[in-house]
């Protein structure tokens, strides 16, 4: 009995096996296969998997975390070299002003003309001929000539076709400056002084006083209008005479007479800075004589 039961059995698996065979080849997407891959791993190679994971994790984080330092030490770097870049540049723009009244004493130490100095701190009119400029209007022709090349005339670093621009330019530029000579600047983040017409106040009140004097120079300095025998210091006047008369308004400026605007507001505001210049060295050699007195006096 245990044997037929046995046999069965037996019997049984082999119909099973020959059932799966017939199904497989008629139809063999019919039939699972199980693969080495959906096997569950055994612990070493769970192990493995964990450890090249924890791996992976690890070098990303500190990929990261360099990263992230190397940003902050760039920053740091940076913005020290910024402020280092800016500091030099903040000191070289407030010395960068023509020093009209340190000319003043360094030539006047000298024995040479202050004003003659100071005034060469003035924009001007060079010449500029392919690469070579000249001051000399001559000496600009002449290179022209010999090259066969333009001159152009250069003020306050800008270029013009034409002497006539350049003029109304140079013009401009020197009403600029001289207005801009006898105001008190910014104080100079780099030095922590302020500068009134090239000297450095660490006091902003002597500063103020300080360009007082240029002001007040300057403002006695002043344009007079002749039509004729008329004379008057207000253009809208001189304007209205020389309207009525039909005839032309000359400009007096220091005892000079010209019938041109343009040359008279230039000799105007060097008039203006003359006189300010001369106030300012006047008064330097005031502060001077003093502190030199009161040195003997307490001696």
């Amino acid at each position: 009995m245990r044997r037929l039961r046995g046999m069965m059995l037996v019997g049984v698996a082999a119909i099973g096996a020959l059932a799966l065979t017939v199904m497989a080849i008629q139809n063999p997407g019919s039939v699972p296969v199980v693969s080495s891959a959906d096997q569950p791993c055994t612990k070493a190679d769970c192990t493995e998997t964990q450890k090249v994971a924890a791996k992976a994790e690890c070098s990303a984080t500190q990929q990261v975390a360099a990263k992230a330092q190397c940003d902050a030490t760039e920053q740091v770097a940076g913005k020290a070299e910024c402020a280092a870049t800016e500091q030099v540049a903040a000191k070289a723009e407030c010395d960068a002003p023509c020093d009209a009244t340190a000319k003043v004493a360094a030539t006047a130490a000298a024995g040479q003309c202050p004003v003659s100095a100071a005034m060469g701190c003035l924009p001007k009119i060079e010449h500029r001929v392919g690469d070579q400029v000249t001051p000399c209007a001559d000496t600009a022709k002449k290179l022209a000539s010999e090259g066969g090349q333009p001159i152009e005339f250069l003020v306050a670093g800008k270029a013009y076709a034409t002497e006539q621009e350049a003029f109304a330019a140079l013009v401009t530029e020197t009403e600029t400056f001289v207005a801009g000579f006898a105001e008190v600047g910014a104080t100079c983040p780099a030095t922590g002084k302020t500068k009134v017409a090239g000297k450095d106040f660490s006091c902003a009140d002597s500063a103020g006083k300080y360009a007082g004097v240029a002001k007040a120079a300057m403002e006695k300095v002043a344009m007079t209008y002749a039509v004729g025998d008329e004379k008057t210091t207000c253009a809208v006047t001189a304007g209205k005479v020389a309207e009525a008369k039909g005839d032309k308004i000359q400009y007096l400026v220091g005892g000079e007479q010209t019938p041109c605007e343009l040359t008279a507001r230039l000799k105007l505001a060097q008039a203006k800075y003359k006189a300010a210049v001369q106030a300012l060295a006047a008064a330097d050699q005031a502060e001077q004589a003093a502190s030199t007195k009161t040195g003997n006096t307490g001696a």
